[in-house]
């Protein structure tokens, strides 16, 4: 499901990335696939982002970063960071944006 969700944000459908992305995570969860399920927050968050839902795309970042420490999946903090400081920057927050991209860069 992520990966078909994948195909359609390249293509700038949001709305059917947003159906494959979002049923995505739980079925990675039961399945204990904690890179599948990361992948697929993460990439939803940016098409919730891309599509100016930032508060949103703010959440599921978080939700992200959550699930990788909580599962020990290190490659998907940087991102999830990365994340977080754009919707700081559209919220207008430049400090906290700078800071969070800081912390990304040191982690990768």
């Amino acid at each position: 499901m992520g990966h078909l969700g994948s195909v359609a944000r390249t293509r700038r459908e949001y709305a059917l990335t947003r159906s494959h992305l979002q049923r995505a995570p739980p079925v990675s969860r039961d399945l204990g696939d904690a890179p599948e399920m990361v992948e697929s927050m993460l990439q939803l968050a940016q098409v919730e982002f891309l599509d100016g839902n930032a508060l949103l795309a703010r959440a599921i970042f978080s939700e992200a970063l959550t699930a990788c420490r909580g599962w020990g999946y290190r490659v998907g903090i940087p991102a999830a960071l990365w994340g977080l400081a754009s919707t700081e920057t559209a919220r207008g927050q430049p400090e906290r944006a700078a800071m969070l991209h800081g912390t990304a860069a040191a982690w990768r």
